[in-house]
């Protein structure tokens, strides 16, 4: 439980107040627009002399000149994994989080290691569309050519309103189930081969038009 002789002590602006615990915990409180109460057991109730932006010297606690300079770091992850991101609309929030952990966190901790690594300076959406293409097994100019491509073969958006039965799909469980189970199980998709007039998904429409290397 927090001590009651620093949470509620008064402050002015630019004062503090710390207690230790017997563990080693360190409770700080400093005033500055508002009270900022901190719990560390690194450092010690000491201030720092920083100079802020109009460069007028200013005393904070170790504490939060720590945490102001390593948050930095949270923020740009945040703000990479929000490229490109996968995370849709869904009821089930475990499906988000193993989504945003391996999508977002992974990826792009992948992608600073490559940069550092590979000495070779890459947007986040260039790595994750070249992350694909590894999985899918291709090795595509991404300058020239796009991932949905293969030879006269593209895929083409029609939008949602516009969805059909995957072509692949219901051929397979038609021919495994029949007719009726074929059309009430078929997968609606609303990706079109612009070449064979039919309506495929991702993974149906690279299994029919398998690449030529």
């Amino acid at each position: 439980m927090n001590p009651k002789q620093v949470v509620d002590k008064k402050l002015k602006k630019g004062e503090t107040g710390a207690a230790e615990s017997n563990s080693g915990i360190i409770i700080q409180k400093w005033k500055d627009k508002r009270d900022v109460l901190t719990l560390s057991t690194k450092h010690t109730d000491e201030l720092l002399i920083i100079r802020s932006g109009n460069n007028i010297e200013l005393q904070k606690p170790a504490a939060v000149v720590d945490y102001n300079k390593h948050k930095a770091y949270i923020d740009l992850s945040d703000q990479m994994k929000s490229y490109a991101t996968s995370l849709r609309r869904g009821v089930k929030w475990y499906r988000k989080l193993a989504i945003e952990l391996l999508i977002g966190s992974a990826l792009v901790n992948a992608h600073v290691l490559h940069q550092e690594v590979a000495n070779e300076k890459m947007s986040i959406t260039k790595f994750k569309q070249e992350i694909v293409n590894r999985l899918l097994g291709f090795d595509v100019d991404q300058h020239t050519h796009s991932i949905f491509e293969d030879h006269q073969h593209s895929l083409e958006d029609v939008g949602t309103n516009n969805r059909r039965r995957c072509a692949f799909c219901y051929e397979k469980l038609q021919r495994e189930s029949g007719r009726a189970h074929a059309q009430r199980k078929t997968p609606r998709t609303k990706l079109k081969c612009t070449s064979c007039e039919k309506y495929f998904c991702i993974e149906c429409f690279f299994q029919v038009h398998k690449r030529t290397k």
